[in-house]
């Protein structure tokens, strides 16, 4: 996800509310993931929880989408 999602991975900063940088997830549970930006870590949550790969990427394409939104 890191190497091939950076730009949504970066995106997430957005919205756990932590220091823009470029970032990495570095856990990820059903309820949500955890992000490092520099110094700081976060977490963002999900809107429901995900319990496979197929929930995960609908998830995640969903918060980057609203990460974009916001950014504009």
């Amino acid at each position: 996800m890191n190497t091939d999602h950076s730009y949504a991975v970066n995106l997430f900063v957005q919205l756990a509310s932590i220091e823009p940088g470029p970032c990495v997830m570095t856990g990820i549970d059903p309820k949500g993931l955890d992000l490092r930006a520099g110094g700081q870590v976060g977490r963002l949550t999900f809107d429901n929880p995900i319990y496979d790969a197929d929930s995960a990427h609908l998830m995640l394409a969903k918060r980057a989408e609203q990460a974009r939104e916001k950014s504009v």
